[in-house]
């Protein structure tokens, strides 16, 4: 089926209405696969204009601002939800997936049902089946509005997901004070986390706040078996895509999708376990060349120094040391090493290093056991803008000793 979205240009609802008359809207639909049970969780319905020539995407159209449209929106959104309700009726166990956006939403009287909603109930379809996917705008600014809305959905029975996650100037706070169902991610910023650590970094910590704030990750535009792997990778529990299936006029069975969701499932242990079996490796290998480290401390001029001979052998994969009192003060400078000798950095002298992403992590780690070695997760550091993990020990009573490593290094773990 070839779609074209060919109204993109048009202005006012008169011409939108001219467009709209020239042929005969209809709705296709699109599966949403679970991760978790291998199965069909929902189908996520999409609104099409037949010009018999060609087959016209209605995006554009629904997502257009200019208000003079909202009355012809509703319209015609009313009348693709009753051909949905009567398509969508014999399929059994499956959520439907219809889109809104805040701007329509956030206009209703309190007593208002979106009008896609009111059709599905006018059919007496079930609500409880109903996934309300509000697409995020650029700029939205009334997110007390949107919530009432969101909770009068839910009491209907309905679940709700946000869209656009990641998309320019979509606010990432309204996923803790909505408390959606389901979050999903920009299509932009999927594809960027394929080339850019940080965007994928970005993508990974949109994953812990949706756990944190109860809402599983959707991941949509899955069209390769590569890009799968990497929905998997950001902790995705659904997906969506060409790679699956195209939006078709009826919902219908797909016959290969668990073969494929089994096999990225069995690749993603795989590769996960052979990381961990790496990162471990890598660890203990450390954690032996840190055995044989011991250095002579001594104070001068109210700082605790050292040797910089005990430092020789270090600069193959120790990149900064430096020691903090147990307040998290820093009571010595930062001792550079690199493959010239080791620089001392007086700088940082007095910085409290309780605010770093490693601090407290040590504290916890160490609790009951002051005479090991605790490791930090890879952070970026806000100085060089690196990636780095932190080996840290006490070394007496009353002083820490961090070890910064360049985690660029092993990238590949």
């Amino acid at each position: 089926m070839r779609t074209a979205d060919s109204a993109a240009e048009f202005q006012t609802a008169a011409q939108w209405q001219s467009w709209l008359s020239q042929g005969s809207t209809f709705p296709v639909f699109q599966p949403v696969l679970s991760l978790e049970t291998q199965t069909v969780f929902g189908y996520e319905c999409f609104g099409r204009l037949d010009l018999s020539e060609n087959v016209a995407s209605l995006g554009t159209f629904f997502r257009a601002s200019d208000q003079t449209l909202n009355t012809l929106q509703q319209e015609v959104g009313f009348t693709l939800a009753q051909q949905v309700a009567q398509f969508f009726s014999p399929v059994k166990d499956a959520r439907l997936i219809v889109n809104e956006l805040p701007s329509h939403l956030t206009a209703l009287t309190p007593l208002e049902l979106p009008s896609t909603l009111e059709a599905l109930q006018q059919a007496k379809f079930p609500l409880n089946r109903v996934v309300l996917d509000v697409l995020l705008e650029p700029g939205f600014q009334n997110p007390l509005r949107l919530k009432t809305v969101m909770e009068r959905c839910h009491s209907l029975g309905c679940q709700v997901a946000l869209g656009n996650l990641g998309s320019e100037n979509s606010q990432l706070d309204l996923i803790p004070y909505l408390k959606p169902d389901f979050i999903k991610i920009s299509l932009t910023l999927f594809h960027r986390s394929f080339r850019d650590r940080q965007f994928r970094r970005t993508l990974e910590q949109l994953g812990r706040l949706a756990e944190n704030s109860g809402s599983a990750l959707l991941i949509e535009g899955i069209e390769t078996a590569e890009e799968l792997q990497q929905a998997l990778q950001l902790g995705a529990r659904y997906v969506q895509g060409y790679y699956f299936s195209a939006p078709g006029r009826l919902p219908a069975p797909l016959p290969d999708f668990q073969k494929k969701l089994r096999e990225a499932l069995e690749n993603f242990r795989m590769i996960r376990t052979k990381r961990i079996q790496r990162q471990v490796t890598w660890e203990n290998e450390m954690l032996l060349r840190l055995v044989d480290i011991s250095f002579v401390l001594f104070e001068a001029d109210g700082l605790l120094r050292l040797n910089e001979t005990d430092l020789e052998g270090l600069s193959g994969f120790i990149h900064r040391l430096y020691f903090s009192d147990l307040n998290g003060f820093q009571i010595s400078g930062d001792y550079l090493l690199s493959e010239t000798g080791c620089q001392i950095d007086y700088r940082d002298v007095g910085r409290n290093l309780s605010l770093r992403p490693y601090f407290f992590d040590h504290v916890y780690k160490l609790h009951g056991r002051p005479g090991g070695w605790s490791l930090s997760d890879v952070y970026c550091d806000e100085n060089s803008r690196c990636l780095m993990r932190t080996f840290s020990r006490y070394v007496t009573p009353q002083a820490i000793l961090y070890l910064d490593v360049l985690w660029a290094n092993f990238a590949d773990l």
